[in-house]
Order: structure tokens, then C-alpha cells, then sequence
């Protein structure tokens, strides 16, 4: 299987932060290419979500945690969407720290700003989870999509000044 690397507020792969929409695109067909030519613009058109300026250029890229059924994607040595939440971000916290002032996003928005990069997902889940009463309680099929929760959903990278214009844009 492939590797895509992540570069926090720089690329996923040979995308850039600050590439034309077309470039994108071009980028995108690609990959699609080389990993499945029966289904072109399919895999990495439902899986990479790129967010544009207004003068078209890649402002944020998205990467959902599907991808991996094509590709592993990895920050340096670590596999982003295999790797347990809260070991990932003990990893990236000893490069830059993440934003901690919001207890209603504990857990499931990790943003680090001064690298570009933001990590999510839909609900926390945590090994100490795993021994509750609860989680005993549901069916081993339950249990088994419940513990998708120990990862993280997506993945975004964006330019280092990206949070700050979102701050400022906020109505």
C-alpha cells in the first residue's frame, strides 16, 4: 500500500498549501490514477476536501480517515488515522502545542496553529472507555464501531496564519 506524507501547513503529497485549484485538481487525477484506474476521480475526490481563497488558491486540506483503504498517510514516522488519538497527539504536542482553551472540543478538535494542522473527530472515545459498564454492555459489532473513536476522523493542514484569519472572518 502506499504512503502519502503529511507536511503540517505545507502538503499532503505532492499537494501544496497555496496551489491554484487546478493544480489541485491535476494533483487529485493523479493519485487517482496510479491507484485505481477504474474508478478515476472517485478515490481521492471523496476522501482530500481542499478549501480555496478567494483568488482560488489551496487554503486547507482536508484528508478523511477513508483514504486509508488506499493509502497509509503518515507526519513524519507515525500513521495519522492508525495511530490512537491520544498517543498522535502526545507526538505532535512535542513539536507545538494545541489549542486548550475550549472544554467543549476536548477531545475531538485538536488544532496546532503554529504548524498548520488540526486533527478530528465525531465523538472521544479512551482505552479507560473500553473497561466501563457501558461499553461491556453492547454487542461485540457495537463495541467494534464504537472503538473506530480511539482514532481520529480527519485530518487538516493549513497555512500557519489560517486559524487567525478564521478567528478574524467569524461573524
Amino acid at each position: 500500500m502506499s504512503r502519502l506524507s503529511i507536511e503540517p501547513g505545507v502538503s499532503v503529497g505532492i499537494i501544496k498549501i497555496g496551489m491554484s485549484r487546478f493544480e489541485v485538481e491535476d494533483c487529485i487525477r493523479e493519485y487517482t490514477l496510479k491507484l485505481d484506474k477504474d474508478n478515476v476521480d472517485r478515490i481521492f475526490e471523496n476522501f482530500i476536501m481542499p478549501e480555496y481563497d478567494e483568488e482560488g488558491h489551496l487554503i486547507s486540506l482536508t484528508v478523511a480517515t477513508q483514504i486509508t483503504h488506499h493509502v497509509h498517510c503518515y507526519i513524519n514516522d507515525c500513521d495519522v488515522f492508525k495511530t490512537k488519538a491520544n498517543k498522535l497527539i502526545k507526538q505532535i504536542e512535542q513539536i507545538s502545542p494545541y489549542i486548550k482553551n475550549s472544554e467543549s472540543l476536548a477531545g475531538y478538535n485538536y488544532v496546532f496553529p503554529e504548524i498548520g494542522l488540526a486533527f478530528y473527530r465525531s465523538r472521544a472515545l479512551t482505552e479507560e472507555d473500553l473497561v466501563t459498564a457501558w461499553f461491556k454492555a453492547q454487542s461485540v459489532e457495537n463495541q467494534k464501531d464504537e472503538m473506530q473513536f480511539l482514532y481520529f476522523e480527519s485530518v487538516m493542514i493549513t497555512s500557519k496564519d489560517y486559524f487567525e484569519f478564521m478567528k478574524q472572518t467569524k461573524v
